[in-house]
């Protein structure tokens, strides 16, 4: 029997609760979300073990081949990820919206200056052969 070679490593656990090894993400519980797992796999073996800080193995996956990009799941995991989702939304009033208010006469004097004292009561003038220009030199003519 060869030497038992075991590749070790720590990882992050991002926001989806996946841990990427080796081209592909295998999956833990979402309440690691954020910190640091071990992950290891002896050489030759087809599964890979993911361990909590503290040590206690929270993952146990088939490895999927080098580089598939494959994401790696147990339903479980599955499972918890969809609660903590679920969990998130609320049935609270929604946040009020901005009141829409007038502009206040030293926010109009202010544009005033800037159009040249174009009325705001006739709305922004837009010259719709500016962008004909734009739109025929993207086209080529």
């Amino acid at each position: 029997m060869a030497y038992p070679a075991l590749f070790e490593d720590i990882r992050r656990v991002a926001i989806n609760a996946l841990v990427s090894v080796d081209g592909n993400r295998y999956s833990v519980p979402p309440a690691l979300v954020g910190t640091d797992v071990t992950v290891r796999q002896r050489l030759g073996d087809t599964t890979l073990v993911v361990l909590s800080a503290a040590g206690t193995v929270v993952a146990t996956h088939h490895v999927a081949q080098r580089g598939q990009g494959r994401v790696v799941r147990l339903p479980e995991h599955t499972a918890a990820l969809e609660n903590v989702a679920l969990g998130a939304f609320s049935t609270d009033r929604p946040c009020k919206t901005k009141a829409n208010r007038p502009p206040t006469e030293a926010t109009l004097r202010v544009a005033a200056e800037i159009t040249g004292g174009d009325s705001a009561d006739t709305g922004p003038v837009i010259d719709l052969s500016v962008y004909q220009r734009f739109v025929d030199r993207q086209e080529g003519a």
